[in-house]
């Protein structure tokens, strides 16, 4: 899937699910051992904290937000979520809800409007809602926790 840059570029419209004008860069951070907490990992400016509730797609379940904590960088509008918080709110929920869906996978398509928070957890989103309510990412986005880095520059051959 290219990002919505690489669509623009080849100009192609790129692909969206909302209606409200994409928002943020996005990086779900895989490494439970590595938090973005200090400085921003692609331009080293101060991250805050910004709840959001987030569009997560479950298999066999639907459309569902979320209000998950994220790492927001201002300067280059990099928002940053921890996999295994999230993963940890969709198995609290899901424990409630229908056991049988936990450990099934999902995707995060984006952020929603400030309604968002207000629909009724317990039931799926239907596309056209969500649609409507729904900022696309701009991208997603592939960060190398700064561990990882520092090893790759020390194993470069100069």
């Amino acid at each position: 899937m290219l990002s919505r840059r690489a669509e623009l570029k080849r100009g192609r419209r790129p692909r969206t699910v909302g209606l409200l004008p994409p928002r943020y860069r996005f990086h779900l951070n895989p490494h439970s051992d590595v938090r973005y907490t200090g400085s921003c990992p692609e331009c080293d400016e101060r991250l805050g904290q910004r709840k959001l509730p987030l569009a997560v797609e479950v298999d066999q379940w639907g459309l569902i937000t979320l209000p998950v904590v994220c790492r927001y960088c201002s300067a280059c509008e990099l928002l940053i979520a921890h996999q295994d918080e999230l993963e940890d709110q969709l198995t609290a929920l899901f424990e409630r809800l229908d056991p049988l869906v936990i450990g099934n996978g999902y995707r995060v398509l984006g952020s929603v409007g400030r309604d968002g928070l207000r629909h009724e957890q317990d039931e799926p989103w239907s596309s056209r809602e969500l649609s409507a309510a729904l900022h696309d990412f701009q991208e997603y986005v592939q960060l190398e926790p700064p561990a990882v880095r520092a090893l790759a520059d020390v194993a470069r051959p100069r």
